[in-house]
């Protein structure tokens, strides 16, 4: 009964939680493939993270320095992503942070960000979504929730031609 990230919890210790992520991942079948190698399978269980939230969880808008795999277990969460050529309406103000909410944009504090065209895509359990390195993006809880993401995409992978 706090404040809706007080009990938003992550599993950062992969050692600790190698085996469970091990069978959790699992379960994304084709990912890691032998024959289409998108993920790389021996650095997958430090490079994934399992997120627990409730209703109204709020990741702030940021971007990461990495391609990040987004799985929806359970729940749904509700996403707002803008490309990297969006970083100058941003006030990209800390690192990859920026104070901006792209829920409710504050036209006076940041009058750049109301010109940003939004993407919204709403995640369901099953969904799955893949953040390019770069891409803003802020995530909102939208009821009880489980995901895994993931940082360990094959840098040598090609973009193959008809794909």
């Amino acid at each position: 009964n706090g404040p809706p990230n007080s009990t938003y919890m992550t599993a950062n210790n992969a050692a600790a939680n190698r085996d469970f992520m091990n069978m959790l991942l699992s379960q994304l079948s084709n990912l890691g493939d032998p024959k289409d190698p998108w993920l790389n399978m021996s650095d997958i269980t430090s490079r994934a993270f399992l997120w627990i939230g409730g209703k109204d969880t709020f990741t702030p808008l940021h971007h990461d320095m990495t391609q990040n795999g987004f799985v929806q277990i359970s729940g749904r969460k509700r996403w707002f992503l803008a490309p990297p050529r969006e970083t100058l309406r941003l006030y990209n103000h800390n690192h990859v942070f920026s104070r901006v909410d792209p829920r409710h944009v504050d036209e006076e504090k940041h009058p750049l960000a109301t010109k940003v065209k939004w993407m919204e895509v709403t995640l369901e359990p099953g969904d799955f979504l893949f953040i390019p390195q770069g891409w803003w993006h802020c995530v909102e809880g939208m009821e009880e929730n489980v995901s895994v993401s993931f940082t360990c995409w094959n840098s040598s992978i090609k973009h193959h031609q008809g794909s």
